[in-house]
C-alpha cells in the first residue's frame, strides 16, 4: 500500500502525528520522512519499472512512550497498519 501523493495525504517531515494501528495501539510521534520503493535512489539509474503496489513506512520519532519503546525511539510504521492518522495535539494516551 502507498500514501496517495497530491491527494491531500502530503505529510511534512518534522510534523507530530498521533497514528491508530488496524490492531488498536496508539503511536504519537514526529514524522522523519515516509520511506519505500520510489523514494529509493540508484546510481547509475535503473530503467523504469513498471509501478507495483509496494510497501512504504513512515519514519517516527515518539514523542510518547509506546509499550516499551523510550521516547525518542524511532519507528518503522508500516502504511498498510495504519487505520487513522492525524496531526498530534494531544498529550501521551
Amino acid at each position: 500500500m502507498r500514501i496517495p501523493q497530491g491527494a491531500g495525504f502530503d505529510f511534512a517531515s518534522g510534523v507530530n502525528l498521533a497514528i491508530v494501528l488496524t490492531n488498536g495501539n496508539v503511536l504519537q510521534g514526529t514524522l522523519l520522512a515516509v520511506v519505500g520503493d520510489r523514494n529509493v535512489g540508484f546510481f547509475p539509474p535503473s530503467p523504469p519499472q513498471p509501478i507495483r503496489d509496494e510497501v512504504e513506512f513512515l519514519l517516527l520519532q515518539l514523542t510518547c512512550a509506546f509499550s516499551s519503546f523510550p521516547i525518542g525511539t524511532i519507528l518503522a510504521v508500516n502504511i498498510a497498519e495504519i487505520q487513522l492518522i492525524g496531526p498530534d495535539t494531544f498529550p501521551c494516551v
